[in-house]
């Protein structure tokens, strides 16, 4: 009994705690859109002419799942969205640190300098298990609100 409770708890915590994350982070980036176009210009991701909707496009999913997460609303899409976009990420911020591009930038709202390339890997990789358990919260919990149908076809 109390084990459930803790685990709810837990989860909520960090359902909560990284819907708030999203919209905190999504909100400061739509307001420097132009930093963090010129990031997304800088890392080399996509052509010059689409940094400006990359970055729109960005920022849209990360509000859409902090929302989501937040009001726990399509729970289970916003955090496939949610494991998708830090994915992403972690996978763009690790390919820049190979290729040696300096990881400074605005990726959390903020233009700050990166010197500690290991930190910054890691806790993006910790964002990126806290949305993998959440996505396994929202499969093993989400209510199913339509009747699945078995059809039968032994007539035919």
């Amino acid at each position: 009994m109390y084990r459930d409770k803790f685990i709810n708890i837990f989860f909520w915590i960090l359902r909560v705690g990284t819907g708030v994350f999203f919209l905190t982070v999504g909100g400061m980036k739509a307001m420097h859109l132009d930093r963090l176009e010129a990031d997304i210009d800088r890392f080399d991701i996509v052509p010059h002419d689409w940094a400006w909707p990359m970055a729109c496009l960005g920022i849209a999913v990360e509000l859409i799942v902090g929302g989501c997460l937040l009001f726990k609303r399509m729970y289970m899409g916003a955090t496939a969205l949610g494991v998708a976009l830090t994915g992403g990420f972690v996978a763009i911020f690790v390919q820049g640190w190979i290729r040696g591009l300096s990881l400074s930038c605005s990726c959390l709202g903020v233009q700050r300098e990166v010197d500690n390339y290991p930190f910054e890997v890691t806790w993006r990789v910790l964002l990126l298990g806290v949305m993998l358990l959440l996505f396994w919260d929202a499969n093993h919990r989400e209510k199913v609100y339509f009747k699945p149908v078995r059809l039968n076809f032994s007539d035919i």
